[in-house]
């Protein structure tokens, strides 16, 4: 792979943005792992648990759209995941590879998209009573942000943090970062701009407002021109 150097910054632009790190309190009610493709997500939120960011963790995430790419990115560590919710699985890593203690940990296995993850999550901490004023979302980096907006939706009044578990850069070689193939992770962040519009406030309502600049946009258009089938399609 030989990628242009406009590609490459465009790539890497978007990919920020999408990640959309913000820096972490110094202590926090809960901690939540998102379901995703990358068991790395399982453990970032472990190694927060242990430094002691939150004394509480929630797990959310059924079987969507990015399960498959979990199983097989387990398969490839000798660890059976198939036909099992993410939640479930990560639920099984933080406890037994990374000793997060199973009482600490609550478990939504439901919800198949970011709008859903929020949506059943404030569910279950309204179900179980568990009062949360500030929260860390895990994410898988290229969903970060709209994790974050959908959070925003149903938790208005809660201090969201996002930490996306690294930020992917890409190369002239190509992309740097283990958990997908390079046309995967493409075809995550080019569809994920059009997502904010047709999932926000003007669209179907799953998540809050997320104003893109004008220089992410513009670095999605030129790459939707250069990749024109790999913008993934609305659901």
């Amino acid at each position: 792979m030989d990628l242009e150097p406009q590609i490459v910054q465009d790539i890497n632009l978007l990919a920020r943005f999408l990640a959309a790190p913000t820096p972490l309190p110094i202590k926090a009610d809960l901690i939540v792992v998102l379901g995703s493709a990358l068991p790395v997500n399982a453990t970032y939120g472990a190694q927060l648990y242990h430094q002691g960011l939150a004394p509480f963790v929630l797990i959310s995430g059924g079987i969507g759209h990015s399960t498959p790419s979990l199983w097989a990115n387990l398969e490839e560590e000798g660890i059976e995941g198939e036909d099992r919710a993410e939640a479930d699985i990560f639920h099984d890593l933080m406890v037994g590879r990374y000793r997060v203690p199973p009482e600490k940990i609550l478990v939504e296995s439901v919800s198949t998209n970011c709008g859903s993850n929020a949506v059943q999550s404030k569910r279950l901490l309204d179900k179980v009573g568990l009062q949360t004023q500030s929260m860390i979302l895990i994410q898988d980096p290229t969903m970060q942000r709209r994790t974050h907006a959908s959070f925003r939706q149903s938790f208005p009044e809660s201090a969201l943090f996002s930490a996306p578990p690294f930020i992917p850069t890409v190369t002239p070689a190509g992309l740097e970062n283990e958990g997908w193939s390079f046309d995967r992770f493409l075809e995550l962040i080019l569809g994920e701009i059009p997502r904010f519009s047709a999932y926000g406030p003007e669209g179907q309502g799953f998540i809050a407002h997320t104003d893109v600049p004008n220089k992410v946009h513009s670095a999605w258009e030129h790459l939707t021109e250069v990749f024109p089938d790999m913008v993934r399609p609305l659901i």
